[in-house]
């Protein structure tokens, strides 16, 4: 099947990425919900929130329900 659009692949994949991904935030942070889900069952979402002037990216400890199959890791990045 081939579809034609005069749109472009940047403009298509924009569109696609707003209509997977859900934002929700408050006044220190907001979390990002993902089309994703860990071995163990969690939705994976990804959370953006301040820390002493910079921001904290980080899966908010989301991997921990799935522990056994995520060997129990939870990532995170200190932004500047």
């Amino acid at each position: 099947m081939t579809l034609v659009s005069s749109a472009s692949l940047s403009e298509i994949a924009g569109a696609l990425a707003q209509a997977l991904v859900r934002v929700s935030a408050g006044n220190n942070a907001a979390r990002l919900s993902l089309p994703l889900v860990y071995p163990g069952g969690a939705m994976v979402g990804v959370e953006i929130s301040r820390l002493r002037g910079d921001f904290l990216v980080s899966d908010a400890g989301g991997a921990r329900p799935g522990y056994s199959a995520a060997k129990g890791l939870s990532i995170g990045l200190h932004l500047r």
